[in-house]
């Protein structure tokens, strides 16, 4: 069903501040189960392909100490939705292991060793 996946990152550390970029990558996806398109055969006999998909990431954390962090970070930056997948099998329409299904979100993460 799936051609390729992949991701890449880039981290800026300057010191207590660190930057990152984030971009994943879902490769081309024929919407078929078993290797029969329903779907297709419903319309004619044509096989419903999806495009390659790049979902991207942010994320920016201060240390305020050793022990003190904070990250706060968006996935799904651009607000993305996910493909419609009829034959992916689940109640949402898509493949969830493959797309973000929720959309944009937001993360914020605190931190604290002792």
């Amino acid at each position: 069903m799936i051609a390729a996946r992949a991701t890449f990152s880039e981290i800026y550390d300057l010191g207590s501040l660190s930057l990152q970029w984030r971009t994943r990558y879902v490769g081309k996806v024929t919407d078929s189960a078993n290797g029969i398109d329903f779907l297709a055969i419903m319309n004619g006999g044509s096989v419903a392909t999806i495009g390659s998909y790049l979902y991207h990431d942010l994320a920016a954390g201060y240390g305020f100490s050793k022990k003190v962090s904070l990250i706060v970070s968006i996935q799904n930056v651009f607000d993305k939705p996910a493909p419609l997948l009829y034959d992916a099998g689940g109640q949402d329409g898509t493949d969830n292991a493959l797309y973000d299904v929720v959309g944009r979100y937001f993360r914020l993460t605190l931190t604290g060793k002792f």
